[in-house]
Parts: C-alpha cells; sequence; structure tokens
C-alpha cells in the first residue's frame, strides 16, 4: 500500500489572517500576562470579571442586531407605497432597489461590528482569565488561532491532522443538513415569526409595520450566537491547560509499563470521540498531541471507532481502566456531548464490564466549562463498575 503523502497545510483565510492579526495587535498593546493559577481554574475575581465581559458582549450584540433590522425596517416603511400603488413593475423594481440598498449597507455595517466586537471581548476574556496571548511556541499559537476562529464563528479545520478524518463517519447528507440549518436560522425565525404575526394581527396592524417584527428576531438570534461564541472561546482557552492537567491524572507514571496495544488504544479513543463528533475541536487537538506525546506517534487507523472497539476488548482490566479514562475526557474537553459519542461510551463500557452512565461525563464537563478545580475523583468516576451503587 502507497504511503500516506502528508497533504500542504492550507494557509490561513483572509478574515482569520486579520482577526489573528489585530489579536496580537491587543495582546501586544496589553503586554505579557501572568496568570493566577492554571488556566482553567478560574477563580472568583476571574468568575466574575468574564460574567461582566460576556454580558457586555451580548447585549452591543443584540444591540447591532435591533438597529440594523430597524433600519431595514424602516427603509420598507418609507418605500411601502411604490408597492401599494398598483402593478406598476417600475415602482416595484424602485422599492427592492431601495429596502435592498439600505439593507446590505446595514447588514455589512452589522457583521463588521459583531467580528470586531467579537475579538475584542474574546481578547478581554482571555486576559481575564491569565492567558497570555504573545506567542511564544507553537503549543501558544494553535491557542491563539482557535480563539481567533471562535470570535469569527469560523468551522475548525477538517484537514489539521494527517492521521484524522473528523467526518470519516458522518454521511455527506447529514453534514449538508446541519449546515442548511444553521445558514437559514435568522431566516426561517423571521419568516415563521411574521407568519404567525399576520396570522394573530390580521388587518390591525398595517403590512408595512410587519417588518419591524425582525427587529427582536435579529436582536435575540444576535445574542444568543455571541453567548455561544463567548462560551466557545472560554473553553478554548481553557482547555490545553485541562488536558495537561487531566491526562496527567491518568497517565502520570504509568507510561513505561503500557502494552503496545495499550498504546495505540489510547491515540484511538481520541480520535474515536473526534470523529463521533465530526470535528476536529483544537482541544481534542491539544489532547492527540499530548497522548502522542506521551505513549507514542504510530497512528495507524486511529480515527476507526469500530477497531478502537475491537482494540479495547482484547486488553487487560487495568488499562482498559485507562482507555476509558482517556476517551472520558476526550467527550468532556470540547465542552459539548454528541449523540454518537454516548453511544460509543456506552458500548465501550460495556466491553469494559463497566456502568456506562453518562452521569460522570456530564458532571466533569461542568467542572470544567465552570473552570472549577478537577479532582481525582471526577476522574476515577468515569470508570464507576457496572452495578456500583
Amino acid at each position: 500500500m502507497a504511503e500516506k503523502v502528508k497533504k500542504k497545510a492550507p494557509g490561513p483565510h483572509l478574515l482569520e489572517k486579520w482577526g489573528t492579526d489585530y489579536f496580537r495587535k491587543l495582546s501586544h498593546q496589553v503586554g505579557e500576562v501572568e496568570p493566577d493559577d492554571d488556566i482553567h481554574f478560574l477563580n472568583e475575581r476571574e468568575r466574575r470579571d468574564l460574567r461582566r465581559i460576556e454580558r457586555g458582549a451580548v447585549f452591543r450584540a443584540c444591540l447591532a442586531g435591533a438597529l440594523s433590522a430597524i433600519v431595514s425596517g424602516g427603509a420598507s416603511f418609507y418605500a411601502w407605497d411604490l408597492l401599494e400603488n398598483g402593478d406598476d413593475m417600475v415602482k416595484t423594481v424602485e422599492y427592492w432597489v431601495i429596502v435592498g440598498g439600505v439593507t446590505g449597507i446595514a447588514t455589512v455595517f452589522e457583521i463588521g461590528f459583531l467580528y470586531w466586537d467579537a475579538l475584542r471581548s474574546v481578547h478581554r476574556m482571555s486576559v481575564a482569565a491569565g492567558l497570555d496571548l504573545i506567542p511564544q511556541g507553537e503549543e501558544e499559537t494553535a491557542v491563539l488561532n482557535a480563539l481567533v476562529r471562535a470570535a469569527l464563528e469560523m468551522p475548525n479545520p477538517s484537514d489539521r491532522d494527517r492521521f484524522i478524518n473528523p467526518r470519516k463517519e458522518t454521511s455527506g447528507m447529514m453534514l449538508l443538513m446541519t449546515t442548511l440549518i444553521y445558514k437559514g436560522k435568522v431566516t426561517v425565525t423571521n419568516f415563521l415569526l411574521k407568519a404567525l404575526a399576520r396570522r394573530v394581527l390580521g388587518r390591525v396592524m398595517a403590512r408595512a409595520y410587519m417588518e419591524f417584527i425582525a427587529v427582536p428576531v435579529t436582536a435575540v438570534w444576535n445574542g444568543v450566537v455571541c453567548w455561544w461564541v463567548v462560551r466557545e472561546a472560554r473553553i478554548r482557552a481553557m482547555g490545553p491547560s485541562a488536558v495537561k492537567e487531566m491526562v496527567g491524572m491518568v497517565l502520570g507514571g504509568k507510561v513505561d509499563s503500557l502494552s503496545p496495544k495499550c498504546r495505540l488504544a489510547l491515540r484511538r479513543a481520541v480520535g474515536s470521540s473526534i470523529v463521533r463528533t465530526s470535528d476536529l475541536h483544537p482541544n481534542l487537538h491539544q489532547l492527540i498531541r499530548r497522548v502522542r506525546e506521551m505513549v507514542g506517534t504510530d497512528d495507524a487507523e486511529i480515527d476507526n471507532s469500530r477497531l478502537f472497539l475491537e482494540t479495547i476488548r482484547g486488553l487487560d482490566p487495568p488499562e482498559q481502566i485507562l482507555v476509558i479514562k482517556i476517551l472520558g475526557i476526550a467527550m468532556v474537553i470540547d465542552g459539548k456531548l454528541a449523540r454518537m459519542e454516548k453511544k460509543l461510551w456506552l458500548e465501550a463500557s460495556q466491553i469494559c464490564g463497566l456502568d456506562g452512565s453518562i452521569q460522570p461525563i456530564r458532571h466533569l464537563m461542568k467542572v470544567f466549562r465552570n473552570g472549577k478545580p478537577i479532582q481525582m475523583a471526577d476522574i476515577e468516576a468515569l470508570a464507576s463498575k457496572a452495578g456500583s451503587s
């Protein structure tokens, strides 16, 4: 079989390059940041500062959406008479030129502001959490790029690791449906709300006023998306240090005694979590790098969850426990839990004679997302024996 050739990594997207340059500029203005403690552990002062920054970012996103919708609705209201005066095609075209032009300009300003403010807010959050974003090496640069992508709502690169195809076990139709739903969320919401308003209000409200229905919809949706962005940025900022601590808890002092099959199973545990989420999240990328550093880098077919299950079936119970714990960490570290990950967790747990409850995963994820100290007991709970209370 021909050796797999490593593809040349694509250059950064223009928007990502702009965001990265702006982030670096802000970082150099702030200077070097000295954390009070481990980055993934947020003390009370850091939590308070982060909540303040997050609330401010969400409020500004809501305001930007409302103002943009008001401007667009105002243009429609102003030009409405052009549509009401019969079937004159010229007036109809004139109406859409006015409304389309004003809406386009308002949207450009809205999106530009949202990107700029998201970058600024994410940077402030990083500083508040004690994260130094003046890159000193590959890991710091990777964290900076991950934060920029979170702020700009850019998808994670699927070709970052030549041994892992995140979409290997995901159908093309499912990917297409997910994209269409995501892209059409605001349009569909606006349409449904307007249809409901017309049904309920009927002729009580003039048709020209219907356009203003978009004001609360756009404001609320902007706020929700902004909240997602800042939460995701916080998870990415805390991820690398949490990876080091949790992997150290599981594998520290045990690496030298691991069998080759266990080493492979550990890498496959992370690879399987990645393909079951269909996304190479930056924290998962940090995790697979950390596991490789500790157990080796022979990564033949680590992105095959069926092979992973076969591999752990042949391990001794103590090594199975280690692999299950790493799988649990992989499911937690990206801050979300996919349906197919839950299925993998149950299958792997049953093979190892473990409880298979998803509750320890949820608990550890909550601890991590809230920036609380990670305890050894939280890690040990991932490997609860079947039938235990």
